[in-house]
């Protein structure tokens, strides 16, 4: 399995598996980038689009302790 990136518009990064979402990066300030994945959980902010491309890519290979630490948690929705 190998991720491949996709950079259809400015602040936005799509993961593809073998032509299937895998999740996105989006930039929400000048050094805050949220990685979600496929089924919409947030895996937090990080500082760099490459440490949430990274984070996303951990994730979705089912090996999450080697992510990157997000800079801040996701919020719990009750």
């Amino acid at each position: 399995m190998r991720i491949q990136w996709r950079h259809p518009q400015a602040g936005l990064w799509v993961a593809l598996d073998e032509g299937r979402p895998a999740g996105i990066v989006s930039r929400k300030a000048r050094r805050a980038y949220r990685a979600t994945v496929v089924t919409g959980r947030s895996l937090g902010l990080f500082e760099s689009v490459e440490d949430a491309q990274a984070a996303l890519e951990r994730a979705h290979s089912a090996d999450p302790a080697r992510a990157p630490h997000p800079i801040s948690e996701p919020a719990l929705v009750d």
